[in-house]
């Protein structure tokens, strides 16, 4: 995976665990071509997928990306096992909390401070 960090939020992979770090606004270029590559190669590899989204510095998303999220909700939610996250924003939570048909995996919150909890409960 190429190194786009200066461009898009960092997203690292851990077995089956798919890491974004949010910095950046959420872009559609990032999403498309950052994050969407990544979470289906976990999809192919494993047959499933973890998510841990830190929330760092949330500066929103282009419309164009929630949408693009919004669809691969529907497609791929699917195969979401379980997704972390860390110091998120309410408006973020009560996405996720919308998304529960298409979102079968369960959810949890950390705060800041709890990344290495965060970890060991998505790797359980």
């Amino acid at each position: 995976m190429p190194d786009n960090t200066d461009k898009y939020n960092e997203i690292k992979t851990d077995g089956d665990i798919l890491i974004m770090v949010i910095t950046k606004p959420i872009t559609q270029e990032g999403y498309n071509d950052n994050f969407l590559p990544a979470f289906k190669s976990i999809i192919e590899k494993y047959g499933a997928v973890k998510t841990l989204v830190h929330y760092k510095d949330f500066q929103g998303w282009e419309q164009e990306a929630s949408f693009d999220d919004l669809k691969s909700i529907a497609e791929y939610g699917k195969y979401l096992t379980k997704y972390a996250f860390i110091n998120p924003p309410s408006k973020e939570v009560f996405k996720a909390q919308l998304s529960k048909d298409m979102l079968p995996g369960e959810m949890r919150i950390f705060t800041e401070d709890q990344y290495d909890e965060a970890m060991a409960w998505l790797k359980e």
